[in-house]
Order: C-alpha cells, then sequence, then structure tokens
C-alpha cells in the first residue's frame, strides 16, 4: 500500500475508465508507452515523466490484488490517511473513518516484528542466574 495513491489516478493516466479490463488496461498502456517512451521523444522530458507515470499506473492496475488494494485506499478519499487533524476537542479534522472500513485491506495492519522473532529472542536471551527461582523451575546449569 501506498500513501501516494491517494492522489494518483492511474485509471486517468491510462485513459481508461475504473470498470475497465486487464484487456483494455493492457491495450491502452501500450499505445500511451509507445507514444510517451523516452526514445521516441528525446527532446521532451515531460514525456519522460508522463512515461514513468503511466509504467507505474500500469503495474498497480494490471495485477488483481494490487488493483483491488489500490481500489480500496482511493476509497476512502484522504480522510483514510491523515484525517486527523486539530479539529475542535483534538478530534477528526475532516471525514469520519470506522475500522471496518480498513480492516479489508490487505496488510494495513502488518507485524513489524517477523514470525519467529519471539522464539529468537527466547533462545538469545542471558543464561539465568543460578539459584533464581524463573517461572517455577529452578535455574541454573542443567543436571
Amino acid at each position: 500500500m501506498n500513501r501516494n495513491w491517494l492522489e494518483k489516478d492511474f485509471y486517468g493516466m491510462l485513459e481508461v475508465d475504473k470498470d475497465a479490463d486487464q484487456p483494455t488496461i493492457k491495450k491502452a498502456y501500450r499505445r500511451l508507452a509507445q507514444k510517451l517512451h523516452p526514445d521516441a521523444n528525446p527532446d521532451n522530458p515531460n514525456s519522460t515523466e508522463r512515461f514513468k507515470e503511466v509504467s507505474e499506473a500500469y503495474s498497480v492496475l494490471s495485477d488483481p490484488e494490487r488493483r483491488e488494494e489500490y481500489d480500496q485506499v482511493r476509497s476512502l478519499g484522504p480522510q483514510g490517511f491523515g484525517g486527523f487533524g486539530s479539529g475542535a476537542g483534538g478530534g477528526y479534522g475532516g471525514g469520519s473513518v470506522r475500522i471496518e472500513d480498513l480492516l479489508p485491506i490487505k496488510g494495513f495492519f502488518r507485524s513489524p516484528i517477523p514470525a519467529g522473532s519471539a522464539e529468537v529472542a527466547a533462545e538469545t536471551s542471558r543464561p539465568p542466574v543460578a539459584g533464581v527461582e524463573d517461572r517455577g523451575r529452578k535455574a541454573g546449569p542443567a543436571p
């Protein structure tokens, strides 16, 4: 998920409707990529930038999972990210967001701790001190 997706209209960049199917998206991308390619427009820096934008749009819209995620993020609007503001009483600065709106977004609540980290941390922690009780067992050297 990318916060910049809120500012970018990938469908508009590719000049297709939001409900366009994959062949239509691919055809639009190829047409624009050929027209905007830097080799075809060596003296036009705007063309190069537009080519990069069209390529990014296609990379998202051509992947069904990323396209679904993009559509979900865009449906939340700006209040989905940073809608909290300095409103009266410190509440929302604008629209309303329900937790139910956020849950379908894949990866929204990704854990910053890799799987298995707890086991690794337990294995690499310092050895117990002899004579000190730890969770019901006597610490110290193994018998």
